[in-house]
């Protein structure tokens, strides 16, 4: 959730459910323990309601993606990333932002949000979608440089990734 005081919004957090039912259970809890509401990765319908009626929602966007997806540019290499974020911005002109953890605390992360422009970028398309996929995971390769030890480097992020 995200708020101070009472005026906290809950997240809906896209996810994709974990093979292990423990895991899956631990980490539906940590995942809602404030407020926050998990849509499956595979209901779109409920995403798109969610920011159509001016919801939050949170994907991902420094996991592995398929081998089809578009690539980018990240750490010198154009690596597959998934694209939703980008295809729902652009289809629905929502503000699409960034959260960077600053550093961990006590209670958590301080953490700073990061608008990404995308006026520009006015219909969608594919070059749109390749556009805006880059310049998010720009974004994410800037962080990861400025706290690497924040970033979690299972994510295999270059299984995908074109060899030189």
């Amino acid at each position: 959730a995200i708020g101070t005081g009472l005026n906290v919004r809950p997240i809906h957090v896209i996810v994709k459910e974990q093979r292990n039912p423990r895991v899956a259970h631990f980490l539906r809890s940590m995942r809602t323990r404030f407020g926050n509401i998990m849509i499956d990765v595979s209901e779109i319908r409920r995403v798109v309601r969610a920011l159509a009626t001016g919801g939050l929602v949170a994907l991902l966007g420094d996991q592995a993606s398929f081998a089809e997806s578009v690539a980018v540019p990240f750490f010198g290499a154009p690596v597959p990333t998934f694209e939703g974020t980008a295809r729902l911005a652009l289809r629905m002109r929502s503000p699409l932002l960034f959260l960077a953890p600053v550093r961990r605390t006590w209670d958590g992360y301080e953490c700073v949000f990061h608008e990404i422009p995308y006026d520009d970028l006015t219909e969608l398309t594919d070059e749109n979608v390749r556009i805006l996929t880059a310049r998010h995971t720009a974004i994410l390769e800037q962080t990861i440089r400025q706290a690497p030890h924040l970033w979690l480097w299972q994510h295999r992020r270059w299984k995908y990734a074109e060899q030189p």
